[in-house]
């Protein structure tokens, strides 16, 4: 639910100026309907307000599970660094996943790391499987949806400049079955 709402506020191009006739029609449908069964691994205040607006009386579970527990992060001090370990990989054919915040660093981690596995870009237009590519590097066109229980390596190269920290997990947590996480934030 909290990843539809901030996806109505915050897509750039997809809705362009449908957003307030999207938002009215999720709004007529939620004050409409006889019951509302919102769901997210992230909620935030925009929920609530939303809710709110619409004048439910609406009660709030929260689920204390916490995934990923026991999974190892580990912070890398430079892209440099974050590309050799991405090389290892490629040069064991080791399953891996790097996701980013940047376009053009994950373009760039491709042709560095030898152009081997698949780069998915806001450039593609095809439809993206996750699980069918045991080597991907993502921008920020995958955040949410498209998952993968194949298990393996995870590498994150954030800017901090186009998603935000809840959508960076979202995005890492596009492979279910993550065996490390690398991760570099990038100045």
């Amino acid at each position: 639910f909290n990843s539809l709402i901030e996806y109505i506020f915050m897509a750039d191009k997809c809705l362009g100026n449908k957003r307030l006739a999207v938002l009215s029609t999720l709004v007529y449908f939620i004050k409409n309907c006889k019951q509302v069964v919102a769901t997210d691994a992230d909620v935030s205040t925009v929920c609530f307000k939303l809710l709110d607006y619409c004048g439910l009386d609406y009660r709030f579970a929260h689920n204390v599970y916490k995934h990923n527990q026991g999974i190892k992060a580990y912070e890398v001090d430079s892209l440099d660094a974050i590309i050799d370990k991405v090389k290892m990989c490629v040069d064991k054919s080791q399953k891996y996943l790097v996701c980013s915040d940047s376009k053009t660093l994950a373009e760039y981690i491709y042709v560095q790391s030898g152009k081997k596995g698949k780069l998915y870009t806001s450039d593609n237009v095809d439809a993206l499987n996750i699980e069918l590519e045991p080597q991907l590097i993502i921008s920020p066109k995958v955040i949410y949806g498209n998952d993968s229980n194949i298990g393996r390596k995870v590498f994150c190269i954030y800017t901090g400049n186009t998603i935000t920290p809840p959508n960076m997990l979202q995005q890492i947590n596009r492979e279910r079955r993550i065996s490390d996480v690398y991760f570099h934030f990038a100045a």
